[in-house]
């Protein structure tokens, strides 16, 4: 009896200890198992994930920015030397040309002796130009020195007394605008207009001019 219970003993011994060692090594080893595997997914998930995102972010950030900074300084530069540098250029250029130009046509006509009369209404070649002229036949034969006049005429042996139809001298564009009798009336509304800001006589420059 005493031997049966021993054995018994024993066998019930040996029964906990196989099922609880077999129990905790296959519980500790699955648990593990479980872990090592859950965490090597999760980590190389999450570097493979994180890795190429952060790598595609990186990319498309880098070519949108590179393509922002190409785009700008393309535009910037094309826009700087298209407009700035075409414009300053084109403007120096027709600028000093123009001046240049003007200089030189206002020594040629100081030195020349030819255009007498038109020098003393246009003496300034720079302020002629600026000058908004109505130009008609009398204004250019005035301005010429080579309208009808009788002086004109007969320097070309055309008529054979230059002296005006007033009696009073050589019909001259100077006659005909300062002294000749016939046209006093027309003479009075000139002074009148050309007196309420300057004096009369006016010379011929400041009569184009103004008037």
């Amino acid at each position: 009896m005493h031997t049966y219970i021993n054995t018994y003993i024993i066998h019930t011994y040996i029964h906990t200890y196989k099922h609880t060692f077999i129990h905790t090594y296959i519980h500790i080893h699955v648990h593990i198992y479980i872990h090592t595997c859950i965490h090597t997914y999760i980590q190389a998930y999450i570097h493979t994930y994180i890795h190429a995102h952060i790598q595609a972010y990186i990319h498309t950030y880098i070519n949108t920015y590179m393509h922002y900074i190409h785009t700008y300084i393309h535009t910037y530069i094309h826009t700087y030397i298209h407009t700035y540098i075409h414009t300053y250029i084109h403007t120096y250029k027709h600028t000093y040309l123009e001046e240049e130009s003007v200089k030189e046509w206002q020594r040629k006509w100081t030195q020349t002796n030819k255009g007498r009369t038109t020098k003393e209404y246009f003496p300034d070649v720079s302020e002629r130009l600026k000058i908004k002229l109505q130009l008609t036949q009398n204004i250019t034969a005035a301005v010429s020195g080579h309208g009808k006049t009788r002086d004109y005429l007969h320097r070309f042996k055309i008529i054979e007394e230059p002296t005006c139809s007033c009696g009073e001298g050589v019909q001259t564009t100077d006659h005909t605008i300062y002294e000749c009798k016939r046209l006093i009336k027309e003479r009075d509304r000139l002074k009148r207009t050309v007196t309420q800001t300057n004096r009369w006589p006016i010379t011929k420059k400041d009569l184009i001019r103004r008037h």
